[in-house]
């Protein structure tokens, strides 16, 4: 395929998948995180990084300029939700018509669909954004000529690669495999000495900045813990193939990831076939050594959305080599017509996938029309929560949702620590979380439209 087809692939893709993400706006940011942020946007007026993941930054200024403006709430969160799409569709623009990489343009455009189903309506996650980065990152390595580098190359290069460093930890496992990928095609494939020296100079810069951060920056809590879960190799030694996280990949590859699986099956038959031994081993190490890494570290993964999130960086160990070695030597003539049914395909399957989202929302909606007072502490275990997931985030949903379609905010925590909150629920002009009560001074018009001064009262379903 040439850089104009790709073009015309993208430019359709995103522009489907941004009509997608302003009709389903509602069901991507009324959804736990990105209602989490939202909240903290509205109240501090700034950026909100967790975990030291500071390249979030570049979806997040968004909704942050948007508030400050004092747009109106419905018109942030579309904004909000349709900017992730941009975003990507910039950067597979900077790299198709700049970079002029149509390689690594189409493997973008192939993760922005190959296995995207829940992930689509749970947005916030630093992985998939730093995903698309470092494809920016090679793109732009590729590009340059390394036998006229200078002082700038070098500041660019250490921006690069020090964002990547601070976007997700699992992002050492997606540009170790690009890095290797193109030192293997450089010095066996095509043998290009300076293009080779290039690639091992970028990576001994990313070790060096890696050892730096790793002494310099203490980890967070939370990447402390995911890191200790490294131990469950240990744990469930050697019951690796008998995890229910196999089992739950095993459904998602039949449901959701049917083309993944296609395409791990053609890369590893044309390899094969080709007598690529080198290739095949370095492909399916990377493929099922991350498969393994997460399914045992997370083995009782739930819910869909967050185990497809850790399972995303399996489409580059595929789209990569089938972007670089298969589709040039394939000679199918109809290449075109067939990745256009294919995306027209994964697009209605987007469609399909958002009933469970609006079915939560339906919930809320209904639960805001109940005779209950604006401020409401409910048990998790009166609330269907196979239906709505995360009772962490729903004052932050409760919030958006009522704010938007009622034009008052109501204060509805539905928590599974009942007894813990009852103390603070007694407060009066405050607004209850998980993580901390805020009073009402902080929450101001027109994202906050607080009226009942009144405590919050003790849900009771048999009332």
């Amino acid at each position: 395929m040439n850089r104009k087809q790709i073009f015309i692939f993208g430019i359709l893709t995103y522009t489907a998948l941004l009509f997608l993400a302003l009709f389903f706006y509602k069901e991507r940011t009324i959804f736990t995180d990105i209602a989490f942020h939202l909240f903290y946007y509205s109240k501090d007026g700034n950026i909100f990084i967790q975990n030291n993941r500071f390249g979030a930054a570049l979806t997040q200024w968004v909704p942050v300029l948007a508030m400050d403006m004092e747009l109106p709430l419905t018109t942030v969160l579309k904004l909000y939700s349709g900017w992730f799409i941009l975003y990507y569709l910039i950067i597979f623009l900077i790299v198709l018509l700049k970079f002029k990489n149509k390689e690594l343009a189409l493997t973008l455009l192939g993760f922005s669909f190959l296995m995207t189903t829940d992930t689509f309506y749970w947005i916030q996650s630093e992985l998939p954004q730093g995903i698309g980065f470092c494809i920016l990152c090679f793109a732009w390595l590729e590009y340059q000529d390394f036998k006229t580098k200078n002082i700038l190359y070098f500041i660019i290069q250490l921006i690069f690669l020090g964002t990547i460093l601070f976007f997700h930890p699992l992002l050492i496992f997606v540009y170790g495999f690009l890095q290797l990928f193109f030192l293997m095609r450089y010095r066996l494939l095509f043998p290009e000495e300076s293009k080779f020296k290039k690639h091992i100079y970028s990576l001994l810069l990313y070790i060096g900045l890696f050892i730096i951060k790793s002494f310099l920056i203490p980890e967070t809590e939370y990447d402390s813990r995911a890191m200790g879960q490294l131990s469950s190799f240990i744990s469930l030694f050697p019951n690796y193939f008998d995890l229910r996280s196999n089992r739950n990949f095993l459904f998602l590859l039949a449901k959701n990831y049917y083309l993944l699986g296609f395409l791990l099956l053609l890369i590893w038959r044309f390899y094969f076939k080709n007598k690529q031994k080198l290739n095949l081993r370095f492909f399916l190490a990377f493929f099922f050594g991350y498969l393994l890494l997460i399914n045992v570290t997370h083995s009782y993964l739930e819910p869909n959305f967050y185990a497809e999130n850790l399972y995303l960086p399996l489409s580059i160990f595929v789209l990569v080599p089938f972007a670089y070695d298969f589709l040039p030597q394939w000679n199918y003539k109809n290449k075109f017509l067939l990745l256009g049914i294919l995306i027209s395909f994964r697009l209605l399957h987007l469609c399909a996938n958002s009933t469970k989202f609006t079915d939560r929302l339906n919930w809320q909606r209904e639960f805001l029309t109940e005779t209950y007072p604006n401020k409401v502490l409910m048990n998790s275990e009166d609330a269907p929560m196979d239906l709505l997931w995360m009772e962490w985030s729903s004052p932050y949903e409760f919030w958006l949702l009522s704010t938007i379609e009622t034009g008052k905010t109501r204060c509805i925590f539905i928590t599974n620590e009942w007894e813990k909150f009852k103390p603070q629920a007694k407060m009066q002009q405050y607004f209850i979380t998980k993580f901390g009560a805020s009073s009402y001074e902080k929450l101001k018009p027109p994202y906050f439209i607080l009226e009942d001064n009144n405590s919050y009262i003790l849900y009771d379903k048999n009332k």
